[in-house]
């Protein structure tokens, strides 16, 4: 049971700002389920809803609100120049004609670039975990111990 409750605590820390991107009522669906779970069955259901949110459209309030948390990891060690960029590119894409989509334009491209660099630059190792600001990271691997893992439905199953 601990190794699931763990499996699945680092599969939500891998996915948490890609769900908040897409609402934040799909992300605080999953904190409150994570609130409540106490057997392997309730940390299941976080896996199959966390399989089911991905398949979700992003929304540019959603990605906005995400950036913005996102940002939280450098307010205080920024740059003039970082916080500056940062919010003239947020702007851009506040102003941009867009909606909801399912892969990422150049606006939200941008800031997400910026993200990224200032993760690197000041080591926010939990930033540069995230499948939001690395796609190409698999979404359900984890590391338990020294052992990885891709976290599916028959990892549930066999423990």
């Amino acid at each position: 049971m601990k190794k699931i409750k763990i499996a699945t605590e680092k599969l939500w820390s891998r996915n948490k700002y890609d769900i908040m991107a897409k609402g934040y009522e799909n992300y605080s669906c999953i904190k409150k389920m994570f609130k409540n779970a106490d057997n392997s069955d309730d940390y299941y259901a976080i896996y199959e809803k966390l399989v089911l949110m991905r398949k979700l459209p992003y929304t540019k309030k959603a990605i906005v609100n995400t950036l913005e948390h996102t940002w939280g990891y450098f307010k205080k060690k920024a740059s003039k120049e970082e916080k500056q960029l940062f919010f003239q590119l947020l702007e851009d894409l506040k102003e941009s004609p867009l909606t909801s989509f399912i892969s990422m334009p150049s606006q939200v491209e941008k800031v997400m670039t910026l993200i990224v660099l200032l993760a690197e630059k000041y080591e926010e190792t939990y930033l540069l975990n995230s499948n939001f600001l690395f796609p190409q990271l698999l979404w359900n691997e984890v590391q338990l111990k020294k052992e990885v893992y891709l976290i599916t439905a028959s990892f549930y199953k066999s423990i």
